[in-house]
């Protein structure tokens, strides 16, 4: 069941990008945490690398991609922001330093918020 929610996913860079490392999502998450409780955790995510692109003001598309932004769980269970190629050079275009990201999710919605700080 994990394999169709990452191939799915995958289209979104999720699966390959989404959590740190490359770990597999059984290790992000809970233990014994099921499939439903899951999919919140998962549309977060996508919720953040689409805010993350907003923040920038380009969206998804030609100037950054799905798989240039890296939503990361510290230890601490807080969330990060890790930009990789062009989000990197987004990033300095901008004059930006910091990248604060705010998550949330109910077993219906899930929201995220960005904001660039320079």
């Amino acid at each position: 069941m994990w394999e169709s929610i990452w191939w799915r996913s995958g289209a979104f860079g999720i699966r390959s990008n989404a959590w740190a490392s490359g770990l597999p999502v059984e290790s992000c998450v809970r233990p014994n945490t099921i499939i439903a409780s899951v999919t919140p955790i998962l549309a977060a995510r996508f919720a953040a690398k689409e805010a993350v692109s907003k923040a920038f003001g380009t969206g998804i598309g030609t100037e950054l991609g799905w798989l240039d932004i890296e939503v990361i769980r510290l230890e601490s269970g807080s969330t990060q922001v890790r930009l990789q190629g062009a989000g990197t050079q987004l990033m300095e275009r901008r004059f930006a330093k910091t990248i604060h990201l705010n998550l949330t999710h109910t077993a219906q919605y899930a929201s995220a918020v960005a904001i660039l700080e320079g």
